[in-house]
């Protein structure tokens, strides 16, 4: 006979052998899922993030991608996948070429996915693998513009439609106007800074503290024309720099901004431009990028606007290279017809046998170039024709002191003269030379340079190739 207490633990371990299955079954569920609920929502947020950072640059997919897998914690960057497109406000109009966008009507379509299978084997059994999957989408606004830096993603902006989880695109944004084609999308006002070429740069060593910090500024619209009446500040000694006329800034005696103290080494600087109803900008440049500038403001054209903008001022200059001596011919029959040189090759120098031969100076040329957007013609039959031109040296500084000529075909030639408080930069001695006889059609325009003890140069163009100009560009 079995006694009464064995009997009820035998009872218990029977209960216990009936529900533990149970109970393990339900706390791996809990776990299964829960892990699925974490992969859904990181892969949701992944997507959302990705269509803020679209916002802010729509034509960059490379750069939308690095934000998307930014935020995939905890997950093998090759288990999961990313398709950044664009389409027409339906599911159905996706492409994939940038240059098809419309703002205000065009989404930015974000699609994250990755597989995913239980784990527990007897879970696996009752749900099979599947595909975890977010869509989000959002309508790309006017005025968007390329990142700097990137950055933290930014909060989107105000108005737009919120995501719909489930892998549901989000509805576009609807028109206001009804019926008839939509308004034209306005240029988005605002500003765009850069250092001109040679700046920030600071001087040698003088009375045993470091030289000066010198800087001069280019600023124009999102349309790439100059905007001389911002408020272009630096942050050396708080300064502000004065406007110098066709978007550039600089000091107030007509030249590049200088700081009053000497005691600065090699540092970051920057300047900020601001005007009222546009969105300012900035640049920063180390004064290590440029070369020493004692004494006097460096030359030289300022760089190429960013994001597509015109440079108004003339390319870079390059160094005229000197002709080299031909080299002895090599023995043999020639493979192609020889061509006779075009000029008299110059003998080498005999090699001294008593001291080592002294190097050639580096040859004294000039280099003319016409400025951005010259020459160009007036509008309309008998109008006249504007000029202006840029002349440096071998070294790319600019001179001031050359005889520049200007031709126009079938209407002679004239001298153009050097423009004040701007270096190297030739016209009428205020702004761009104005041909005094009308023309009715576009000329061909020759400008050249020279200057004694130096090789003059010279440079040509159609007026055809610049816009028209009623005043000077």
């Amino acid at each position: 006979m079995f006694k009464k207490k064995d009997k009820s633990r035998g009872q218990t371990m029977v209960e216990l052998a009936l529900v533990l299955p149970i109970m393990i079954l339900v706390v791996l569920g809990l776990v299964e899922f829960g892990r699925a609920l974490f992969i859904y929502t990181v892969v949701s947020n992944a997507a959302r993030e990705g269509v803020r950072a679209g916002l802010v640059d729509p034509r960059n997919t490379a750069w939308v991608e690095d934000r998307i897998r930014a935020r995939l914690v905890l997950m093998a960057p090759d288990s999961v996948t990313v398709i950044v497109n664009y389409d027409d406000g339906t599911d159905g109009g996706q492409f994939s070429d940038p240059d098809l966008i419309v703002e205000g009507e065009s989404r930015i379509r974000v699609d994250v996915s990755t597989d995913f299978a239980m784990i527990t084997p007897i879970i696996r059994g009752l749900f099979p693998a599947t595909t975890i999957q977010y869509v989000s989408a959002r309508t790309i606004v006017a005025g968007a513009r390329a990142h700097k830096t990137p950055g933290p993603s930014s909060t989107p902006p105000a108005g737009l439609p919120t995501d719909t989880p489930g892998g549901v695109t989000d509805t576009p944004l609807p028109t206001d106007t009804p019926g008839g084609p939509p308004p034209p999308t306005a240029t988005p006002k605002m500003l765009t800074i850069v250092f001109t070429s040679g700046y920030p740069c600071r001087g040698t060593e003088q009375n045993a503290n470091k030289g000066k910090i010198r800087a001069m500024a280019y600023v124009s619209d999102a349309g790439g024309n100059p905007v001389s009446d911002a408020t272009v500040t630096i942050d050396v000694e708080s300064g502000v720099l004065t406007p110098l006329g066709g978007g550039y800034y600089g000091g107030p005696s007509g030249n590049c901004w200088e700081s009053t103290d000497q005691g600065y080494g090699d540092r970051d600087v920057t300047v900020t431009a601001n005007k009222s109803g546009y969105t300012g900008d900035t640049d920063t440049k180390n004064t290590t990028a440029n070369p020493i500038c004692n004494g006097s403001c460096p030359g030289g054209p300022p760089p190429t606007v960013p994001t597509n903008t015109p440079t108004p001022i003339p390319p870079t200059v390059p160094t005229n290279t000197p002709t080299p001596v031909p080299p002895t011919n090599t023995p043999g029959p020639p493979t192609n017809t020889p061509v006779p040189p075009t000029a008299t090759p110059i003998p080498p120098s005999p090699t001294p046998t008593t001291e080592p031969p002294t190097p050639s100076p580096t040859p004294q040329g000039l280099n003319i170039v016409f400025v951005s957007n010259y020459p160009c013609k007036q509008n309309g039959s008998n109008k006249p024709i504007r000029v202006k031109a840029y002349v440096t040296d071998n070294g790319g500084n600019p001179v001031s002191d050359a005889t520049v000529t200007v031709s126009i075909a079938g209407g002679g030639s004239q001298t153009m003269t050097p423009i004040s408080g701007q270096p190297g930069y030739y016209g009428d001695g205020i702004n761009c030379w104005v041909s005094a006889s009308i023309y009715t059609d576009h000329q061909n325009v020759s400008v050249s340079a020279a200057k004694a003890s130096y090789t003059p140069d010279s440079d040509a163009s159609n007026t055809s190739v610049n816009p028209v100009c009623n005043s000077c560009p």
